[in-house]
């Protein structure tokens, strides 16, 4: 009896979550963007982008299949990503950061360094899904 209810305790906090729209931990990144952009071209690019998985979170291989459904990540998304890559590059998060305003916290994937860029600056984006 408790193992089902607290079965069904899960299955409800899981069609909650979607319902609310909490996403689930990335477990892939796509590849860096060539060229900076500003985070408003970032969110739309993500937004529209089918590609392949440049990065796994668990380090593990990606294939070549291309996928939908990316979005630009929050820098604690990005996190999972940290030391799996070797660009020196500043990745855009959608984290605001707090004290500046109209700055989000951009990261490097190299070894988790950050700072903030303002809405108008130029940073390389990596979607994640």
């Amino acid at each position: 009896m408790k193992n089902t209810l607290f079965i069904a305790s899960c299955a409800l906090l899981t069609v909650l979550l979607f319902v609310m729209g909490a996403k689930a931990e990335p477990s892939m990144a796509s590849p860096e963007t060539p060229d900076p952009m500003t985070i408003a071209q970032g969110m739309n690019y993500c937004r529209t982008l089918i590609s392949v998985c440049d990065l796994k979170s668990d380090g593990g291989a990606c294939g070549g299949d291309q996928y939908a459904g990316w979005w630009l990540p929050t820098a604690e998304e990005l996190s999972h990503f940290v030391g799996l890559s070797t660009s020196q590059n500043y990745n855009w998060s959608r984290t605001p950061f707090t004290q500046e305003l109209d700055t989000y916290i951009i990261m490097s994937l190299l070894d988790g360094s950050w700072g903030y860029g303002g809405y108008g600056n130029a940073a390389v984006v990596r979607c994640v899904r």
